[in-house]
């Protein structure tokens, strides 16, 4: 006889309305059997007891691996942010947060990625929200650089070989796995303070700016100050040498001759932490 497919996929359905259900298996039952449903089924007569479970304890296993294991992976990408809400209010946000942005993606690797949204836009009851999504910000970013294609750095030589009259003229080619952040909250010492499991309080908003960068196989965060991060935005822009000093230097509130004195140490840093992977020379 021939595969009833209609009745296969009503049956799927059925089983992750109730193994999805936010408030687990038995809710998950109950919300399938309304008439309304685009699925239902009659549990006793869908899946059979054991000599050891009932039927709703059986699928109750489904049910709580479906959220532990979203919770497992979100815990291990936003640690900073479970510490700040703690275990039980954490779990309870990711619970709310993959019903509503299920994973539709061939892997976990994406399943968090709308997460620093979510708790800015639609999680506004959370203690100290603002100052959370900024953390999700920053824990989100250090996720995608981690898995960032990996470019060669360009060398140290590659640098210190531009003539000197050419030096406005360059255009620096960025790490795929680099990300400038402007923030409202100074998040990086708190980071740093609950990784080494010391207590901080939280700081008032400021404005603050952030690069997240993989150097050596590593994922690392450091604060810039305003006219390091003015200037690096604008290089990663595309602008060459010349045109994002300029446009830095008539920003309100810039000290153009920190950026005069400080460009040479700047890029020595920079290309060392691989900041950059290649240069171009604009011609004549």
């Amino acid at each position: 006889m021939p595969r009833d497919d209609s009745r296969l996929e009503s049956l799927e359905q059925w089983l992750y309305e109730v193994i999805s259900h936010p408030e687990g298996a038995k809710a998950g039952v109950e919300a399938s059997s309304r008439q309304d449903s685009p699925a239902a089924y009659d549990l006793e007569q869908t899946v059979l007891p054991s000599d050891q479970l009932t039927p709703l304890e059986r699928i109750s296993v489904y049910a709580d691996m479906y959220f532990w294991r979203f919770i497992e992976i979100m815990s291990g990408e936003y640690p900073t942010v479970q510490h700040l809400l703690g275990e039980e209010l954490f779990e309870q946000v990711v619970r709310d947060y993959v019903t509503r942005y299920p994973s539709t993606y061939y892997n976990l690797n994406r399943l968090s990625i709308k997460f620093p949204h979510y708790l800015e836009k639609e999680a506004a009851d959370l203690p100290h929200q603002p100052f959370v999504a900024a953390i999700a910000t920053v824990e989100r970013v250090m996720e995608d650089a981690f898995d960032d294609p990996y470019r060669e750095k360009i060398s140290p030589d590659a640098i210190q070989g531009i003539p000197g009259e050419k030096w406005t003229d360059i255009r620096l080619q960025f790490n795929p796995a680099l990300y400038l952040l402007e923030l409202e909250y100074p998040v990086n010492d708190y980071m740093t303070a609950v990784y080494e499991n010391r207590h901080m309080d939280i700081p008032q908003a400021q404005k603050a700016f952030v690069v997240v960068y993989r150097c050596n196989y590593t994922v690392w965060r450091e604060d810039l100050d305003y006219e390091s991060y003015l200037l690096l935005s604008r290089l990663k822009d595309g602008e060459s040498l010349g045109e994002a000093l300029e446009n830095c230097t008539q920003q309100e509130g810039v000290d153009a001759d920190k950026i005069t004195a400080s460009l040479g140490e700047w890029f020595q840093q920079w290309t060392a932490q691989e900041f950059f992977c290649g240069l171009e020379i604009d011609s004549d």
